[in-house]
């Protein structure tokens, strides 16, 4: 009997059976039409992951990292193997740029078909004098999607910042104290193995944002 085929992502070619062997009547061992269908949509989900293998290598990005997160639990970036992750720099208090883009983000992840599961958010602060654990837990209620407020010392914070290559800075306003932070607004796209693939920039759209992280989720 024929070895199910598996893929080359270098030569994006099938190694054995060809699509259209899924349907072939001479098959040794009958396949319920509904499983071919299941194993038809896998496969083509798959040769479009090997696509977005060949289109998006790895920019080389550490991404490990230490934090606390908005419930108060310890973080580690390796607990995420196996999730296609988002992940943003930026602070409750911003007035703009971090509220869209968190809006973005959910729009984009309600677009997405049954996969989503295997993806969420991080909301790294760069504001962690102001953006404590309950802060990031108000914050990222209001938006629709699976996502994780990130938090920890300036310097861990900084640290982190570096590796991604993400400015920020402080900008006092008036004489009392009061403070913003102007920062970079890019989405970082990260693969299951904890490697950046590609970074959004503020502008991509959320059907975008969808369609090409999409592209590196399982296919169940």
């Amino acid at each position: 009997m024929r070895q199910p085929a598996s893929l080359h992502c270098q030569s994006r070619q099938w190694n054995s059976w060809q699509v259209n062997d899924l349907f072939d009547a001479d098959m040794s061992v009958p396949v319920p039409t509904g499983a071919r269908f299941l194993l038809l949509i896998a496969l083509l989900l798959s040769a479009a992951q090997c696509g977005a293998d060949q289109s998006m290598q790895p920019l080389g990005i550490d991404t490990s990292m230490h934090l606390t997160d908005h419930k108060g639990r310890a973080f580690d970036m390796q607990q995420m193997r196996g999730k296609v992750l988002w992940v943003y720099f930026g602070f409750t208090w911003c007035p703009e740029f971090c509220p869209m883009t968190q809006s973005k983000l959910s729009r984009a992840w309600q677009q997405m078909d049954y996969r989503k599961k295997n993806l969420e958010s991080l909301f790294i602060t760069v504001d962690p004098e102001r953006d404590n654990q309950r802060r990031l837990q108000d914050f990222l209620s209001n938006y629709d999607m699976p996502a994780l407020g990130l938090y920890g010392s300036a310097a861990e914070i900084k640290t982190i910042a570096d590796h991604f290559h993400v400015f920020y800075e402080k900008v006092p306003i008036g004489s009392d104290g009061n403070y913003t932070v102007n920062h970079s607004t890019s989405v970082f796209l990260v693969d299951t193995s904890g490697e950046v693939r590609t970074i959004f920039k503020y502008d991509t759209s959320a059907a975008k944002i969808a369609q090409v992280s999409a592209m590196l989720l399982p296919a169940f």
